[in-house]
């Protein structure tokens, strides 16, 4: 991962030294929050699996949800996030099997607008080989899938991510992905989140913010060394304070 960050901040003060124990790190603490319908089931810990340790992956699941209801009941966990996490966004299913993708797809995209302070990967609605070959609603996936990429393109921190239909990443009943399928498709996101940590070193906004950040721990370093050498000129002065004067009584030759 590409960033520094300060990972320690403790400061020690002894009788004679200040030390202050902040460690540059090439890790990057983060958060993944994944939306979705069955689909996104147990996709949290595959990601979270080919992932660093300190970066936190939380899943919220709603089987048979539409979109209206995946996006209304996530708005307060959404809200929290900032550039340096991602939303993972996999529904539709139920809207176009609902015929209502026109009206799932305005929610999304203004879902994503509204949100725009954070990141999102939305996933395309995968083929359903649950429904017989002239089923005119894989046709409608299709038709969704173009939109979806037409309705965000405009959306600077959004990337789609198509799923393979490959018959082969499917289940036996066809609806879901086999864990072959969620396996790749996790790694399609792994990699997209990382690209985007690449694109992120070279960033000259995120340069200067991480100088800023060294800056500030260096000038935090001397506050404290003078705030320590204070105390210690303090603490003298009231012991010099507390010392008897002597009198010396002087002969005065006239």
């Amino acid at each position: 991962m590409p960033n520094d960050t300060i990972t320690s901040d403790k400061v020690e003060i002894s009788k004679n030294r200040v030390i202050y124990n902040k460690k540059p790190s090439n890790m990057i603490r983060s958060k993944i929050l994944i939306l979705g319908d069955s689909h996104a089931r147990n996709c949290s810990q595959v990601v979270k699996h080919n992932l660093n340790h300190n970066v936190e992956v939380q899943g919220i699941v709603k089987p048979g949800a539409n979109i209206e209801t995946i996006v209304n009941t996530s708005t307060k966990n959404v809200e929290k996030l900032t550039k340096k996490e991602t939303v993972v966004f996999w529904g539709g299913t139920r809207d176009v099997g609902k015929n209502e993708s026109i009206k799932g797809l305005h929610q999304l995209k203004n879902f994503v607008e509204n949100h725009n302070q954070t990141n999102f990967i939305v996933m395309c609605v995968p083929h359903r080989y649950d429904l017989d070959l002239n089923s005119c609603i894989n046709e409608e996936v299709q038709v969704y899938n173009r939109k979806l990429k037409k309705h965000l393109k405009t959306c600077e921190n959004t990337q789609i991510i198509e799923i393979d239909s490959n018959r082969d990443l499917f289940t036996e009943h066809s609806l879901h992905l086999n864990l072959k399928g969620k396996d790749q498709t996790a790694n399609k996101i792994v990699q997209s989140i990382k690209a985007r940590w690449n694109r992120e070193v070279n960033d000259p906004v995120m340069l200067k913010d991480r100088e800023e950040m060294v800056e500030g721990a260096q000038t935090e370093v001397k506050e404290v060394q003078l705030t320590h050498e204070n105390q210690i000129n303090s603490t003298q002065e009231q012991k010099e304070d507390k010392l008897p004067f002597l009198w010396l009584d002087r002969k005065t030759n006239h």
